[in-house]
């Protein structure tokens, strides 16, 4: 066992942890543009402004804990995802800055943000997959249903915080968003049949 586990540095990165990584990326990224949600409809609440740099700050540090890939495919897609974090920082910032200077946001470029922002969690899915797939390694099944449902979780919290802050489909970047209603059943479903499992 101890052989072993010495061995361990000079492979790489151990895929369990990258793909928890991963995750707690994505949940921090996607929390960022529920808590600008936030920062708008309060109208400027700096309590929200900082939740928007803490949740910037938490998946900064995911991210960059993502080193070793299993493979040219899961290193090009971190690659990708690298860049579209870094555009996704810039147009967030501004906006941000936006609403602390002049006390509101154009329509469009919010819209852009949330489109964003879904092309990021879609990236950043397809990178999670590319992992285990390169790696030979497979989550556990009760550990990514939790994982699937906190991500649907932080997306109802998104929703919910879009309509708060009156902003609707026009800020999701296009009336392609599943109904909240459908979310929560589809939580409370798979919430069931988690309780079931022995």
């Amino acid at each position: 066992l101890t052989l072993s586990t010495l061995s361990i540095p000079a492979q790489a990165a151990d895929p369990a942890t990258s793909l928890l990584k991963l995750h707690q990326m994505r949940l921090a990224a996607q929390k960022t543009l529920g808590d600008f949600y936030m920062f708008n409809g309060m109208e400027g609440d700096q309590r929200y402004a900082r939740m928007i740099n803490e949740s910037l700050t938490e998946a900064n540090n995911h991210l960059s804990a993502l080193t070793d890939m299993p493979g040219e495919g899961s290193k090009a897609l971190r690659s990708q995802l690298d860049q579209q974090w870094k555009g996704y920082q810039i147009d967030l910032n501004n906006l941000t800055n936006a609403l602390k200077n002049q006390g509101y946001t154009d329509l469009q470029p919010v819209a852009d943000l949330g489109t964003r922002n879904q092309q990021l969690m879609s990236l950043s899915q397809e990178l999670y997959i590319k992992i285990q797939q390169e790696s030979s390694y497979n989550v556990p099944t009760l550990t990514q249903l939790s994982r699937e449902q906190s991500l649907l979780m932080q997306g109802i919290a998104v929703d919910y915080a879009s309509r708060s802050a009156s902003v609707g489909a026009t800020f999701m970047g296009g009336g392609d968003a599943r109904p909240m209603e459908e979310l929560v059943s589809e939580f409370a479903s798979k919430m069931a049949a988690l309780e079931k499992d022995p």
